[in-house]
């Protein structure tokens, strides 16, 4: 299972999370303690303050046209921000967890699938998630049912379609403020320090250890967010974090910790955790998740 801690989406959206008042078709209302409202208003507050973002994708002009060097320049800053103080990392693992970031983050920018599809189809680490694991987790058909009022049998559920039509809705930003979950599409990132940082470390268990020192000031910064949920989950490693392990008696890993702000507006943490498989000499990601107030769509 991907997914160790939290609840997905549909998960949160499935336990009362997330209510509708009246039944009728139409967003559902949060319903956050206030407390919690306070805590994150203070803490976007803090992160607009402290972090530079900026376009993941640097455009030309008022055109939405990719600069000449826009994926150059987006490498440039995932480089800036890996801190391996242990030299974990060859030039070949650091140059191919820039890449896969960069992908990930410049996929996640449009509207439409197609990029991301692409980038799926090249994938030779994960594999589509199988029937058994979508009735585990039950977001595929809950949100199925929910937002497009489908009940499909599990052997008639087409992952690649699902997956498009999931992100057609979801991704581009909605005219309506009260949508949960639409205008999921990244438009910018952080910089810095305190806005993007990926940490490498060494890890023999499968038990997803984070590299921060508890109570330390990156600790309470990325960690202290009180609302995490997991993306939601189409595809997993081939090989799982704890058999690349068991080979091989650790693995390396990369966590990362990246301020994203979507076309909604509401920023939130992304906190993926890729592994190095040695045997495939490729990054897989062990888990998802987003830290913040406000539900998104974020598929893998």
């Amino acid at each position: 299972m991907v997914v160790l801690a939290g609840v997905s989406i549909a998960g949160a959206l499935g336990s009362g999370v997330l209510l509708t008042r009246r039944r009728r078709r139409r967003a559902p209302r949060t319903r956050i303690p206030q407390d919690v409202q306070v805590h994150f208003t203070e803490l976007e507050t803090k992160w607009r303050q402290t972090a530079t973002m900026k376009p993941i994708v640097e455009s030309v002009g008022d055109t939405l046209r990719a600069a000449p060097d826009a994926i150059a320049t987006l490498q440039s800053r995932l480089d800036d921000a890996i801190v391996d103080d242990k030299h974990l990392l060859s030039e070949t693992m650091r140059a191919s967890l820039i890449d896969t970031l960069a992908a990930q983050l410049e996929a996640r920018t449009h509207d439409e699938p197609d990029a991301y599809l692409s980038l799926l189809d090249a994938d030779a680490v994960h594999r589509w998630i199988t029937p058994k694991e979508w009735r585990i987790w039950d977001s595929i058909p809950f949100m199925l049912k929910r937002y497009f009022h489908k009940t499909v049998p599990d052997d008639e559920i087409d992952l690649r379609e699902t997956f498009s039509l999931f992100w057609k809705r979801f991704m581009p930003a909605s005219h309506a403020p009260l949508r949960v979950l639409e205008g999921s599409r990244f438009t910018r990132m952080g910089l810095g320090a305190w806005g993007a940082r990926i940490y490498t470390h060494l890890d023999r268990s499968d038990s997803l250890p984070t590299a921060l020192t508890p109570d330390s000031p990156e600790w309470n910064y990325w960690m202290r967010t009180q609302r995490t949920t997991n993306a939601d989950i189409f595809r997993v490693p081939k090989r799982r974090l704890g058999e690349a392990i068991a080979a091989h008696g650790g693995a390396v890993r990369a966590e990362v910790f990246m301020l994203i702000e979507p076309a909604s507006g509401k920023m939130l943490v992304w906190y993926p955790h890729w592994f190095w498989d040695v045997q495939l000499q490729a990054w897989a990601c062990e888990s998802m998740q987003l830290r913040g107030l406000n539900y998104v769509f974020v598929p893998f």
